[in-house]
């Protein structure tokens, strides 16, 4: 009898201690967001735009910025600075998609998805 009682309160630590690891790593994935909040500009326009991310991310680092489709424009970023958190975007060619950042944080061998915005690319003329 004591020993059911035994594996019992083992089992429920386990799971209470697995359900606090999962949730937990939520919190560790980083993210942000890009300002401003919509990207709007015409054929060889460029916008200024900016990674803002919560003080507890202040680690994520060697961000990289690109737009997707890779058509509409180009992203400038200080590619020798360990944080990018300022980009300029061209527009080339009008259509729609978005800039979307990716970085790396706490070691990971791969880099996070960090944030994205919409950006819209119009003709000179529109």
């Amino acid at each position: 009898m004591q020993s059911r009682r035994t594996v019992f309160w083992a089992l429920i630590a386990l799971l209470v201690s697995t359900l606090g690891l999962l949730t937990g790593c939520k919190n560790d994935v980083p993210t942000g967001r890009i300002t401003p909040k919509q990207v709007t500009l015409k054929v060889d326009e460029i916008a200024h735009i900016e990674l803002l991310m919560a003080p507890k991310f202040d680690g994520v680092q060697r961000e990289m910025w690109k737009i997707e489709p890779k058509e509409l424009g180009e992203v400038y970023f200080d590619q020798a600075a360990p944080r990018r958190r300022k980009a300029t975007v061209r527009g080339k060619s009008a259509g729609k998609g978005k800039v979307v950042v990716h970085g790396f944080f706490g070691g990971a061998p791969k880099p996070y998805r960090i944030a994205d915005v919409p950006l819209t690319v119009e003709q000179p003329g529109e």
